[in-house]
C-alpha cells in the first residue's frame, strides 16, 4: 500500500470573488506536477468555499480491484496546490514488520525539494517543525510513514 499526503497553504482570498483558476487549469496544475495512475479513469470534481477561500477538489479513481484514488486540491485563485493524496493498494506478503525504505532524514530531503518544485517562492517563508515525539515507524499492517510538517513565519 503506498500513500503519500501532501498539503501547502498559501494566503487566503475573498470568498466572493469569482476563481481566476478555471476546473481545467486546476486539472492541469495537478496533473502537471503528479503523476495520475492510468488506471485512475473515473474522475469527479466540486469547487468549494470555505474560511475566505475558494478551492477546486478534484478526485480520481479506479473501479478495478484492489482499488485506488487520488484527490487533490487547488486554490481557485492562485493556482497552487494545496493537498494532495494518493492511495494505492500494494499487497505485502509478508505481514511483518520492516525497517522504511528510506530513512527519515532522506524522507525530508524529498519532502523539502517537492516544495521547492510546487512553492519555490514560499520556501523563505516556512520552518520545519520537528517532532521529538515521532518513533521509527516500525508496523505489521502498512508501510513505514513520516510526518514532515512546516510552520509559516
Amino acid at each position: 500500500m503506498l500513500s503519500l499526503v501532501v498539503a501547502l497553504l498559501p494566503g487566503a482570498t475573498l470568498a466572493a470573488e469569482k476563481p481566476a483558476v478555471t476546473l481545467e487549469q486546476a486539472v492541469q496544475a495537478v496533473k502537471g506536477s503528479f503523476d495520475v495512475p492510468k488506471e485512475f479513469t473515473q474522475f469527479s470534481s466540486g469547487y468549494n468555499q470555505y474560511e475566505d477561500r475558494q478551492a477546486w477538489s478534484l478526485y480520481w479513481r479506479t473501479e478495478k480491484e484492489p482499488g485506488g484514488s487520488m484527490n487533490g486540491e487547488v486554490d481557485a485563485q492562485s493556482g497552487d496546490i494545496l493537498s494532495m493524496h494518493i492511495w494505492e493498494y500494494r499487497p505485502d506478503p509478508q505481514r511483518t514488520a520492516k525497517l522504511p525504505a528510506i530513512s527519515r532524514e532522506e524522507a525530508v530531503k524529498i519532502a523539502w525539494d517537492l516544495l521547492g518544485r510546487l512553492q519555490p517562492q514560499r520556501l523563505a517563508e516556512l520552518s520545519l517543525q520537528e517532532s521529538e515525539e515521532e518513533l521509527l515507524p516500525l508496523m505489521s499492517w502498512g508501510p513505514a510513514t513520516y510526518n514532515i510538517r512546516w510552520q509559516q513565519y
